[in-house]
This record gives structure tokens, C-alpha cells and sequence, in this order.
């Protein structure tokens, strides 16, 4: 089996780092119309590598303003390269994510109680658990009526 390395990038980055990670996604064709891919660059947690160093997985966070809630939390997204969908290797990215951020999130201004996610991936889309074996609970749909997931810091109040 493949060695894939976790790789936390979150901070400053290179340029040639955020120019490495936007080919990537430009590749995939996954960067809505619109969105500039080296400004979502600035926002990734972690990478994960294959033995060749290429990027196969990706995940971001920014800190919005979530009104129903009344409270900052951090907008979250995840990739997986379609070759690397492999068991588990999802769950991992997003515990690992989750994990580092919790241990920052007081460091962070306006300070997050959480992550939000809106769920686009047609495979997550048929998961009808409340609570998923990543933490997220379901919280009601988007504007674009997708799912909307939250999972909190320890100790997060509203």
C-alpha cells in the first residue's frame, strides 16, 4: 500500500506552495467560477502527499460569521483526488483538521466556536445520520439547499 503523508500547512505559505496547491485544483476542475483559487490557497489546514510528493488531498478553513448561530465558526472544505477516495482516509483528513484547529482556535480573532460545513459531495449528499462519524451534526439546509454540518470545540458556547 502507498505511504501518504499528513502534511499541516496552515499559516504563512510560499508562493510557489500556493501556486503548487491552485495547479491542483485547476486539475481537478473543482474552483467555482469566480472564487480565485490562490486566495483559497491561504486558507489550507492540510495536505496530503503520496510517495511522489504530489498533493492528493486537501483541506481549508476561514472564519465567517454564522448568523442563525450568532457566533464565528470556521468554514470548512475538504478534497480528496478521485484516485485517493480510498476507506477512512476522508475521516482522517477531517479529524486531523478538526483536532489542530480546535487546539489554535482560542489564538484566532474573531475567536470560532467551530467548524461549519456545507456538504456538496454527491456521496456525503445520500448520508442521512444526524450526527456523522466525523462529529458534524446536521443543522438545517444552505441558501443553495445543501446540507449544513457544524461540529464544536470542546467547551464552544453560543
Amino acid at each position: 500500500m502507498e505511504q501518504l503523508t499528513f502534511e499541516n500547512v496552515w499559516g504563512e505559505k510560499s508562493p510557489a506552495l500556493i501556486e503548487e496547491i491552485s495547479n491542483k485544483w485547476k486539475s481537478l476542475g473543482v474552483i467555482p467560477p469566480g472564487d480565485i483559487p490562490e486566495k483559497r490557497a491561504r486558507q489550507v489546514v492540510f495536505l496530503i502527499r503520496n510517495e511522489k510528493r504530489e498533493i492528493v488531498g486537501i483541506s481549508t478553513a476561514y472564519n465567517i460569521r454564522i448568523e442563525q448561530l450568532g457566533n464565528h465558526l470556521l468554514a470548512f472544505r475538504s478534497m480528496l483526488d478521485p484516485q485517493y477516495r480510498i476507506p477512512g482516509l476522508f475521516i482522517k483528513l477531517v479529524h486531523s483538521s478538526f483536532d489542530y484547529l480546535e487546539s489554535i482556535h482560542h489564538t484566532l480573532e474573531p475567536q470560532p466556536i467551530g467548524l461549519i460545513a456545507e456538504i456538496e459531495n454527491s456521496n456525503l449528499l445520500k448520508l442521512r445520520d444526524a450526527v456523522t462519524s466525523t462529529g458534524f451534526i446536521f443543522i438545517g439546509y444552505s441558501s443553495r439547499k445543501l446540507p449544513l454540518r457544524v461540529r464544536y470545540f470542546k467547551g464552544a458556547k453560543f
